[in-house]
């Protein structure tokens, strides 16, 4: 049976780590457009409150769904801006550096990453909400959380959400090729490294590393 309570967390962090702030003249623009339409999807959504719940994954991989759609046609009717505004914002971390020497591999989340039906299923989840966010930061933050409460309680994971509202991951991009970046994430704990294609928006983690 599927954990809802692990993709209704991962829905929580991606609405809110969403929520970038720019100081990009070229990305304001856009990102006001962004704010205004998904609070029309409130009128949507909130009549829809307990089929969200109880139905997490159908409600989000319904392509019928009046959500998707609108979704849809907003991400169509912007892909060029939504575009410039993925490159400037993962750009943006490139000169962030990260100490690796106090975390080691850890290779306990080795067979959730080399279980492909698993690893298909939940990125179909989170791809899901791609529309919503259009952030690739958010996407990778969203994968986190999503293999860390593998191994976590849902109290665990609420303890968590509070001590990183309060304190706050360093986030490093690097390019590796042509749209291809390494986004790699240290939260403390853990150090999660990505690879994030620009061109299609596709996202596998490479290695997690654990603090000593």
């Amino acid at each position: 049976m599927r954990n809802k309570l692990t993709i209704i967390f991962i829905m929580f962090v991606l609405f809110t780590k969403a929520q970038l702030n720019s100081d990009c003249k070229t990305n304001e623009d856009f990102q006001i457009r962004l704010s205004k339409f998904r609070y029309t999807l409130y009128a949507d959504l909130m009549p829809q409150k307990e089929k969200i719940i109880n139905y997490m994954d159908s409600f989000f991989s319904d392509t019928s769904s009046v959500i998707y759609k609108k979704s849809k046609k907003f991400y169509l009717d912007n892909n060029t801006d939504i575009k410039k505004f993925q490159k400037y914002e993962i750009e943006k971390y490139s000169k962030i550096d990260i100490d690796f020497e106090k975390f080691k591999n850890d290779t306990s989340f080795n067979s959730i990453l080399s279980d492909t039906i698993s690893w298909s299923y939940f990125s179909s989840i989170i791809s899901s909400y791609c529309y919503l966010t259009f952030s690739p930061i958010s996407y990778a933050f969203s994968l986190n959380n999503m293999l860390l409460a593998r191994s976590r309680t849902p109290s665990e994971m609420g303890s968590s959400a509070i001590i990183n509202s309060l304190a706050g991951p360093l986030v490093k991009t690097k390019m590796l090729q042509d749209n291809k970046w390494e986004i790699i994430i240290d939260n403390y704990e853990y150090i999660f490294i990505y690879e994030f294609n620009l061109s299609d928006n596709k996202i596998k983690v490479t290695k997690v590393l654990k603090r000593l």
